[in-house]
């Protein structure tokens, strides 16, 4: 559990905000390998909302993996009739290289071309370029040829898509392949009346369902599941896209929702019932350049995630290691403050011969909180959580 997560475009009605921050914030804190799947969008606001600079650190220190993705697959539609024919195709962007797309967000932001291109460039070296393969293709075709998992799809987009909307008793949506690219689709959808409901909620400007669109959502969780399977990480993605892998494979998702469950339930624990991370993020009381002294800070913490066995949840796993008893706290007194200044490399004899005892009985109190907990108890999961994450939290 913990290890890596995989996050894709999230926020499908939101072209400008494709991403969840918060959700993105949360991640780095409890998972030990973070990638992003990037295009165009996510590449633009991650540059405009963390801002260049922090962007930079995050990918420097290992905090975050982001994966820029020049070409995105599509599919195109000769007309919008029922019985008009569609290709499956790779696109490549006119300016998709990542500097061109870099230069004018970071012009925005600095305005000077001069140091634009010098941090664009910084940028790009910090990020992977991994064009989608035509392989993708071949295995969306598997997807397509399959009727039950076609039809079962498009009612399942239109009732999240358009709820109310009319669907068939019995959803028909066939594809027919005429060669390896080209094929038409069959099915009993009435989309005029489906849009008069789904236009209620989402403007035309922005999208209208149709074939291509269904077709466009199958196709994105496909790319989605084959690139979380290729990197062996949990899918965190927009809900359409996350049902729609459910569908296929439901093995696929159930790591995520269990984790996603219990980092819910863990901040509920530790905060009581107060704001968690992500709210924090999206809410603007916190900046992500705030957030990476929080990070740096949790290494210890992600790798106890990592390492724990939580059969009985996060929660009491946490628990358990926060008040289990060590052979420390069963010492006498005496004993535990001679153990605390041995490891401070001091003894209470050289204090008192010195004439420092009445420093001494500050020390000792410092002395308690540090070597113990540090040094003779060991590291404990609320040492992060109490110094680092609660008081990042806590409004300002």
């Amino acid at each position: 559990m913990f290890e890596r997560i995989g996050i894709q475009h999230q926020n499908f009605y939101d072209q400008e905000h494709p991403l969840d921050l918060g959700f993105l914030a949360e991640a780095m804190l409890f998972y030990g390998e973070v990638e992003v799947i990037a295009n165009r969008g996510v590449m633009s606001q991650l540059v405009r909302e963390c801002g260049p600079e922090t962007l930079c650190e995050l990918l420097a220190q290992g905090h975050l993996k982001l994966k820029f993705e020049p070409n995105m697959p599509g599919i195109y539609s000769q007309g919008s009739g029922p019985n008009d024919p569609h290709s499956l195709l790779l696109v490549s962007p006119q300016g998709a290289a990542l500097l061109d797309l870099l230069q004018p967000v970071l012009m925005k932001i600095v305005g000077r071309s001069g140091r634009a291109r010098r941090l664009a460039q910084h940028l790009a070296r910090l990020v992977d370029t991994e064009p989608v393969e035509l392989e993708l293709l071949n295995r969306l075709r598997e997807d397509l040829i399959s009727a039950d998992y076609t039809s079962c799809a498009a009612k399942m987009i239109i009732e999240r898509s358009a709820p109310g909307a009319p669907v068939p008793a019995r959803p028909q949506f066939e594809i027919t392949f005429s060669d390896a690219n080209n094929f038409h689709v069959v099915s009993n959808f009435d989309y005029a009346s489906i849009n008069s409901v789904y236009h209620r909620r989402i403007p035309p400007s922005h999208s209208t369902i149709t074939s291509a669109l269904i077709l466009s959502h199958i196709l994105n969780a496909r790319k989605i599941l084959d690139d979380c399977a290729a990197g062996e990480s949990e899918i965190a993605t927009s809900e359409i896209w996350s049902e729609l892998i459910a569908l296929k494979v439901a093995n696929a998702l159930q790591p995520r929702i269990k984790s996603a469950g219990e980092i819910t339930a863990f901040q509920n624990f530790v905060f009581d019932g107060g704001r968690a991370l992500a709210e924090t993020i999206n809410s603007k009381e916190r900046r992500f350049d705030e957030l990476i002294p929080v990070l740096d800070s949790a290494k210890q913490f992600r790798k106890w995630l990592q390492e724990g066995q939580f059969g009985d949840g996060l929660i009491k796993e946490y628990f358990r290691e926060v008040t289990a008893n060590s052979w420390v706290d069963k010492l006498p007194v005496k004993s535990v403050r001679w153990a605390i200044f041995t490891a401070a490399g001091l003894s209470l004899d050289a204090m008192g011969a010195h004439g420092l005892g009445k420093a001494g009985a500050t020390l000792l109190s410092i002395a308690d909180t540090f070597f113990v907990d540090k040094i003779l108890k060991g590291w404990k999961p609320n040492q992060f959580v109490e110094r680092s994450l609660k008081p990042f939290v806590r409004p300002k």
